[in-house]
């Protein structure tokens, strides 16, 4: 049986999309106060180190093996196949959890008269049909949708930047509270959710076609997730003040309503 591949600037654009998500909407790092970027910035290089941890546990695991046969020749058959399970019980959780935040979202933002479940049931749906496509289908697709979705963002980007209300000394003065407020928002917050989640995408490894190219250049997806979730952080104080912006639960929606062609 043929097994399929999928390229790395794929994986990469998978990891991308994984890590914006729900982040985007959410006020990361509102815990730092008008240091939230800087929360960011650091929870990214932490990010970076720990995709190279995950990389270099796939390789001391053995090229092209899955996940489960990791666990099981790291931590012997029973024990292995154990934490298997948790770490598959720890991604339906992921799953769950963002299911519900998009749901949430939606039936807040844009649809108010549909029903919760019909929202959730139809994402559920469409993940069930992309899984019945394959994970070649998957990998395409997450490629065009990242493309798609980093122009919206430049274009919402750069129009607000030029806005009136964008006022930069709202960011000032920087480290106002000293580093606890930042350390509080990195530890463990942001360094688990959303880079320390990357840890699903050990399952994808064995399915790359130069996993040597990805392992060269995977990193950037990384970094390319966290610096977006820099830039929005800064939009949000610059229009909202951090003082407004961590009682919405959607800041960046508040920060995009600024937008007046």
């Amino acid at each position: 049986m043929e097994i399929k591949r999928i390229g790395s600037l794929e994986l990469a654009s998978m990891i991308i999309l994984f890590q914006l998500g729900s982040s985007i909407v959410l006020g990361m790092g509102m815990e730092a106060g008008k240091d939230a970027w800087i929360a960011i910035g650091i929870s990214t290089l932490i990010g970076i180190a720990i995709h190279f941890c995950y990389i270099a546990l796939y390789r001391a695991g053995g090229a092209s093996k899955t996940f489960t046969n990791i666990l099981q020749e790291a931590f012997s058959r029973p024990l292995g196949i154990f934490l298997a399970g948790l770490y598959y019980l720890y991604f339906l959780y992921l799953a769950a959890r963002v299911t519900a935040d998009f749901a949430f979202f939606i039936n807040e933002v844009l649809l108010w008269s549909v029903r919760a479940w019909v929202i959730k049931l139809s994402i559920l749906l469409l993940v069930a049909y992309v899984c019945y496509l394959g994970i070649e289908t998957l990998g395409r697709s997450s490629e065009a949708l990242t493309l798609m979705m980093i122009s919206f963002l430049l274009l919402v980007i750069v129009s607000m930047f030029f806005l009136e209300e964008f006022d930069l000394n709202n960011l000032r003065p920087i480290l106002e509270n000293g580093y606890s407020p930042i350390i509080k928002a990195v530890f463990p917050t942001l360094i688990t959710f959303p880079f320390g989640e990357v840890i699903v995408f050990l399952c994808y490894y064995q399915y790359v076609k130069s996993f040597p190219s990805f392992q060269k250049h995977g990193w950037l997806a990384v970094l390319i997730s966290g610096f977006i979730l820099m830039v929005i952080s800064i939009l949000n104080i610059g229009f909202l003040t951090a003082e407004l912006a961590k009682f919405f639960i959607f800041p960046f929606m508040k920060t995009i309503e600024h937008i007046n062609f």
